[in-house]
C-alpha cells in the first residue's frame, strides 16, 4: 500500500511540476535569463585561450551549487543519499528527473533536433550540481572512515555495549519495538557504550540497514518535546529516504506569518497542518518497513533539560506508543 501510494504521489508531483515548468518557460523575463546564460556559456567555451575555461568551470559550478541548494531546501535531494534508488519508496528526485526528461524530449521534438547545444548547456548545471556534492560526500565519508580513531573502551563499557546489541538483535520479540534504559553518572561511558553497540549493529550484513538518530536534550527549550524528537527523527531518516511527505513549515515560520497582515494569516491557516504524533508515527513505521530500514533513536541527557520532569513523562508516553510499531 505504501509503495502504490508513493508512486501515485510522485505522478501527481510530476504533473504539477511539468505544468509549472511549462508556465515558467513561457515567461519572457525567464526566457531572457536562460538565453543570456546559454550565450554566456557559449561565448566562454568558444574562446581560443585556455584561461577562460576557468571562468566557464566557475560559472558551471556556481549554477550547479544553486540548483543543488534549491533541490535540498525543497527536500528533493540529500547529498548523503547519493543516487540510490529504492523501488519500494522512491525519492521525489524520480519525479523531477522524469519531468525534466519529458520537457527536454518535447523541446527536441518541437525543434526537430534530438540534442541541441542549447539544451546541453541548460542541463549541464543541473548535472554538475546533483553529481558534485554526492561525490564530495562519498570522498569525505571514506576519508573519515579511514582516519577514525577507535575510542578506548574498558571491560564494563564493552559489556554494556554487548548487552545493548543482544537486546536489539533478539529474534524472540521482533514484532514490537524495544526500549533500553541506561543510567549512570556523568562521564561513566554511557555514550561510548551506545556508539560501540551501534557500530557493531551497522556492520551486520544480514540485518536491515540501521538509521541512528541521536537526540541530545541538554538545555533544549521546546514548546513540544515530542515534536522536537520527531523533527530530529525526520532529519535522520532523510539521509536514507525522501521525507518530503512528512515535512511541514517550522512552527516559528507559522508564528511569524500569524503575526503578519491578513493575507499572511490566511496563507498560514492553509499551510499549518496539525498532525497527531500517533498518526505520524504509524505512517513512519509503514515507510521504514517498506524501505527495509530499522530506526534506532537514542535520547540522552534527559535530566539536563529545562523541564526535565515534564519531558520525562511526555517521552515515556511516546515510548509506550512506539512499542506497538515495527521498525
Amino acid at each position: 500500500m505504501v509503495t502504490f501510494s508513493r508512486y501515485m504521489t510522485l505522478i501527481v508531483y510530476g504533473v504539477i511540476s511539468y505544468f509549472l515548468f511549462l508556465f515558467l518557460s513561457s515567461v519572457t523575463s525567464i526566457q531572457a535569463i536562460w538565453l543570456a546564460w546559454v550565450n554566456l556559456l557559449q561565448k566562454v567555451l568558444n574562446t581560443s585561450n585556455f584561461a577562460p575555461s576557468y571562468g566557464y568551470t566557475a560559472l558551471l559550478f556556481l549554477a550547479g551549487l544553486a540548483i543543488n541548494k534549491i533541490a535540498e531546501n525543497f527536500s528533493i535531494y540529500h547529498p548523503k543519499r547519493y543516487w540510490q534508488f529504492n523501488w519500494r519508496y522512491p525519492s521525489l528526485m524520480l519525479s523531477v528527473a522524469c519531468t525534466i526528461a519529458i520537457w527536454l524530449f518535447n523541446e527536441s521534438k518541437k525543434n526537430s533536433v534530438l540534442f541541441s547545444l542549447d539544451m546541453i548547456f541548460l542541463c549541464l548545471p543541473i548535472i554538475a550540481g546533483l553529481v558534485f556534492l554526492p561525490v564530495l560526500e562519498i570522498f569525505k565519508t571514506r576519508t573519515n572512515t579511514n582516519n577514525t580513531n577507535k575510542p578506548k573502551n574498558n571491560a564494563s563499557t564493552r559489556h554494556i555495549a554487548k548487552q545493548i546489541q543482544e537486546t536489539l538483535c533478539d529474534e524472540k520479540n521482533q514484532a514490537k519495538s524495544k526500549r533500553i534504559l541506561i543510567c549512570g553518572p556523568f562521564g561513566v561511558g554511557k555514550t561510548t557504550a551506545i556508539n560501540l553497540a551501534i557500530g557493531k549493529l551497522k556492520s551486520k550484513k544480514e540485518w536491515p540497514k540501521l538509521v541512528h538518530c541521536n537526540v541530545d536534550l541538554w538545555g533544549v527549550e521546546a514548546e513540544s518535546i515530542i515534536q522536537y524528537v520527531l523533527d530530529e527523527v525526520l532529519i535522520a531518516l532523510s539521509t536514507e529516504i525522501d521525507m518530503c511527505r512528512f515535512r511541514s513549515l517550522p512552527s516559528h515560520y507559522i508564528s511569524a506569518m500569524n503575526a503578519g497582515n491578513t493575507s499572511s494569516k490566511i496563507f498560514a491557516a492553509f499551510m499549518h497542518k496539525p498532525t497527531s504524533p500517533d498518526a505520524l508515527l504509524k505512517s513512519l513505521s509503514d515507510v521504514i518497513n517498506a524501505a527495509n530500514l530499522r530506526l534506532l533513536v537514542t535520547i540522552q541527557d534527559l535530566d539536563r533539560n529545562q523541564k526535565a520532569l515534564d519531558s520525562l513523562h511526555v517521552l515515556a508516553g511516546l515510548l509506550d506508543r512506539l512499542e506497538e510499531l515495527q521498525g
